[in-house]
């Protein structure tokens, strides 16, 4: 837990593998995932953990996939892990931040208020988080924009699942949403799942209540408002444009402002 998530942290396991493959964090959620204490893992190469050749991950990007681990008893468990690589902390070196969620007792369930159907066939990308910030459902757009599967990211909070700096501002956005049981809008710009350029964005948050009126979650839905920005950036063009050519009828003057 910490002042600002005061939530259970251990709802995902989290390990962090150096660029020599030395495991060198290990949170509570992973030994409840696998059953190793940090205490025999830590410092230790984490291929020892897998049963079957470690996958090739693509560095300075993010990967996802399922692999097949060793549980402390002995047997076999196929973990879904979203990678992604990061630079060290002190700046030495990088390193692989690999989460997964630590699955629940119970899926969700009918009356759910976090799990409402419609969300699925609807064209715009809608996810819904619950008061830890930790996904609960997202339609097939929002899956889409992501670049992961449902099924496999539910129960991971926003901050694991989104890329860059601008996840935090969101993330910041969310908990006032939760606080104050108020809609936010926030612009940003941020890489869909899979994609080397930045697209502008409109996330709309809008608090969810359960059938007493409590806040128990925010619904997140994004828009992609790439062609609009432009168009309002050409049009700042062209205005600045009118405002700063032709204000003598020097040629040469009006030509250097043209060029300018």
């Amino acid at each position: 837990m910490s002042r600002v998530y005061p939530f259970d942290e251990a709802a995902t396991a989290r390990a962090v593998i150096d660029d020599d493959g030395t495991l060198v964090e290990w949170n509570e959620g992973a030994r409840r995932l696998l059953g190793h204490p940090a205490a025999t893992v830590v410092g230790r190469p984490a291929a020892r953990l897998l049963l079957g050749p470690a996958p090739t991950l693509p560095r300075g990007s993010r990967w996802h996939g399922t692999l097949t681990v060793r549980h402390l008893d002995g047997h076999s468990v196929d973990v879904w892990l979203l990678a992604r690589y990061r630079p060290a902390p002190d700046g030495a070196g990088n390193r692989w931040i690999l989460v997964t969620p630590v699955p629940h007792a119970e899926p969700p369930g009918a009356d759910d208020p976090l799990g409402e159907a419609g969300l699925i066939q609807s064209p715009c990308a809608i996810a819904v988080y619950d008061e830890e910030l930790r996904l609960r459902r997202m339609n097939d757009a929002m899956s889409v924009v992501s670049g992961l599967p449902e099924d496999h990211a539910r129960g991971l909070r926003f901050t694991e699942l989104v890329d860059g700096p601008q996840s935090e501002e969101l993330a910041q956005g969310m908990r006032e949403v939760l606080a104050t049981g108020h809609p936010l809008d926030v612009r940003t710009f941020m890489r869909a799942g899979g994609e080397s350029g930045a697209h502008a964005w409109l996330a709309r948050m809008a608090p969810v209540h359960d059938r007493a009126g409590r806040v128990r979650g925010v619904c997140l839905a994004a828009h992609d408002v790439s062609d609009s920005h432009r168009a309002r950036q050409r049009l700042q063009l062209v205005n600045e444009a009118s405002m700063r050519i032709g204000t003598t009828l020097d040629v040469t003057r009006t030509a250097q402002e043209l060029a300018d």
